[in-house]
C-alpha cells in the first residue's frame, strides 16, 4: 500500500491538504502529427494532474479520462490512426 502523502514532496498536495481518494487513472489527450502512444497517453493522479497543468497543459486537448489502461489505450490508438490519415491526406 502506498504512503500516504507520497506525492507531497514533489507537489502542492501537503501544502493544500489534498486527500486523493481518486487513486491513479490514466489521460488521453489530442495527438499532433508527430505523436507517439507515448506522447498522447499517460497514468497520473490528482496531484500529477495538477503539475500538468501547471506545466502547460490545457483543457482543449484533453479528450478524456479512463480508470482502464485498456479503454484508455484502446481510445489513444484510435486517435492516432485517425491522425495518421489526416497526416497522407496533408502530404498528398
Amino acid at each position: 500500500m502506498a504512503k500516504e502523502n507520497e506525492y507531497a514532496s514533489t507537489s502542492s498536495c501537503k501544502r493544500y491538504g489534498i486527500k486523493d481518494e481518486v487513486g491513479k487513472f490514466w489521460v488521453v489527450t489530442h495527438p499532433t502529427p508527430d505523436s507517439t502512444t507515448q506522447d498522447i497517453l499517460f497514468q497520473t493522479d490528482i496531484c500529477g494532474m495538477h503539475l500538468q497543468y501547471l506545466g502547460g497543459l490545457k483543457d482543449e486537448v484533453i479528450v478524456g479520462f479512463y480508470k482502464s489502461k485498456e479503454k484508455a489505450s484502446k481510445l489513444a490508438k484510435t486517435m492516432l490512426k485517425y491522425q495518421d490519415k489526416i497526416n497522407r491526406e496533408v502530404m498528398k
